[in-house]
């Protein structure tokens, strides 16, 4: 049986784990996964020469020789990028799950509920 959660946004239910789901979670944890092209018509051995004299760039970027052209790409997401995006959210999952509990007086299931919508949706959005 699949887990799904209710989209704030779109107001559909998404199932976890899903494309889309990963998609989703890896563009908001990396804003751009465009290659940024910096030289054309360099072949791979005139790369060689100059990559060490290329400007530097952030961590998390590379340069990368593809079809005669220098292009900067990101580099693939890790379990410490995904933990620095937990850190980040959960003071406000914490928040909006200690509402729905001082708020709600139904069932268990109910609530279970709830808190599963915050937690992927504040992930995701």
């Amino acid at each position: 049986m699949n887990s799904y959660y209710l989209d704030e946004i779109s107001k559909k239910p998404v199932r976890i784990g899903s494309r889309s789901y990963i998609k989703s979670l890896k563009n908001k944890i990396i804003d751009n996964y465009e290659c940024k092209q910096i030289k054309t018509n360099i072949i791979y051995e005139s790369y060689l020469n100059i990559k060490d004299n290329l400007p530097l760039i952030d961590a998390s970027q590379f340069y990368c020789h593809r079809n005669n052209t220098v292009i900067i790409k990101n580099k693939n997401i890790k379990i410490s990028d995904f933990s620095k995006h937990l850190e980040m959210v959960l003071p406000n999952i914490i928040d909006q799950i200690l509402d729905v509990m001082n708020s709600e007086k139904t069932d268990i299931s109910n609530i279970r509920e709830k808190m599963k919508n915050i937690i992927h949706n504040c992930l995701l959005h």
